[in-house]
């Protein structure tokens, strides 16, 4: 049983950079990983470990419980030819201290395979100086979206929705009571298990605390179940959220903070066509310098007015960086080598532009800095986060 190396890859979804780790090949159907396989990922003492576990097992009750991770072998296509394919990704590796760019050890035998990361500093070496070590920062756990509207009742009153299978990763699985609670300007949502006996503990003290019980169900979406929690109604809107807030919320084991975003301290107007995001400064790195990177990219840009045959108008200002989308190609620079005009570009059919440079921290922006942008048809408008907006603290 051989010890190989490998590099953990990096998985890009909305902007929010994840790491994943792939396995592709026939060697994987011969230590029983064949197409459809369920694999449990458990980690402990430091070793992330995969366990084959057949097909078809009723496994994943114990899974949540333990607080592991589900995934399947899958047959892909690679040079005309299926192979099978095992890949680990996203939150719940994160939270185990998985980073795009770690280097790992792993070994493979029947139905198991066990991982271990490698530190480079006692052997002398700087990540930064390999390129297949590329380091990408994976402390983006606050999101941003916008209060919606229930579409069952005539006064539209406020709605909160979350969807996805992320949701049963943290413990937010279908049937699961949660407990709504607002307090230091913090909408928090606590997982509280299943089942009538839990109901039974948690409604009298809902009641007396003026809280709110909601339980997490299934709901189809493109053929597919996944789990749904909802927050709405009349309880929320005497909490203060109104249909249009822009929120921040950040997630945890069984656990979701909300925020409300107060968009005139940051210097944006509260139009309400405006879509917002959050993306992280990242980290370039070319002939072992390493430089900040602001990168926009996905098929929304197009959606906003910023096409292939356009180009992009970069002004600056003393809290952001605006950018306004102009026909036709161009790349300027002031004399100092700041972008002044910039080309959208594309990578894998995804149209893209961005900003990198040293010149950059001269303009306060550093490597893991978190950015909101306001995105307008034609128009982009990009503020730095300051601590004190992603602050979940009382108080904050």
């Amino acid at each position: 049983m051989e010890i190989k190396i490998m590099t953990v890859e990096q998985k890009t979804i909305c902007n929010t950079i994840y790491p994943r780790i792939l396995f592709n090949n026939n060697w994987l159907i011969k230590l029983g990983f064949s197409h459809e396989t369920l694999v449990v990922a458990s980690y402990e003492a430091d070793v992330l470990t995969l366990q084959a576990h057949g097909k078809g097992e009723k496994i994943v009750n114990n899974m949540h419980k333990s607080k592991q991770h589900l995934c399947q072998v899958l047959d892909q296509q690679r040079y005309d030819k299926n192979e099978a394919h095992l890949i680990i990704k996203g939150t719940w590796l994160a939270r185990h201290g998985f980073n795009a760019g770690d280097v790992i050890l792993y070994k493979a035998d029947q139905g198991l395979i066990q991982i271990k990361k490698l530190d480079l500093d006692p052997l002398g070496f700087d990540p930064a100086e390999t390129p297949t070590s590329r380091r990408c920062f994976l402390n983006m756990d606050v999101k941003i979206m916008r209060v919606s509207h229930e579409t069952n009742h005539d006064n539209k009153r406020p709605q909160i929705k979350f969807k996805g299978v992320w949701l049963e990763e943290l413990g937010f699985s279908h049937k699961t009571l949660v407990v709504a609670s607002y307090e230091n300007n913090i909408l928090t949502l606590q997982a509280h298990g299943k089942g009538m006996d839990i109901y039974k503990k948690l409604v009298g003290s809902v009641r007396k605390n003026k809280q709110h019980l909601c339980q997490v169900l299934d709901q189809r979406r493109h053929y597919i179940k996944e789990p749904h929690l909802i927050i709405e109604g009349a309880w929320l809107a005497r909490q203060g959220f109104h249909v249009g807030d822009v929120i921040l919320y950040k997630r945890d084991q069984g656990l979701i903070q909300i925020k409300k975003l107060d968009l005139s301290s940051l210097g944006f107007d509260s139009t309400e066509g405006s879509t917002y995001k959050i993306i992280q400064v990242q980290k370039s790195s070319k002939h072992k310098k390493v430089v900040p990177l602001i990168q926009l990219k996905g098929d929304w840009l197009i959606e906003h007015g910023f096409h292939m045959q356009n180009s992009v108008l970069v002004s600056y200002e003393t809290n952001g960086i605006n950018f306004l989308a102009c026909a036709g190609k161009k790349m300027f620079h002031s004399t100092g080598g700041t972008p002044l005009h910039i080309n959208i570009n594309q990578d894998r059919n995804k149209p893209f532009f961005q900003l990198k440079g040293a010149w950059l921290f001269d303009g306060g922006y550093q490597i893991g800095d978190l950015l909101i942008i306001q995105i307008k048809q034609g128009a982009i408008h990009l503020k730095r986060l300051d601590n004190k907006y992603l602050s979940f603290s009382e108080g904050a």
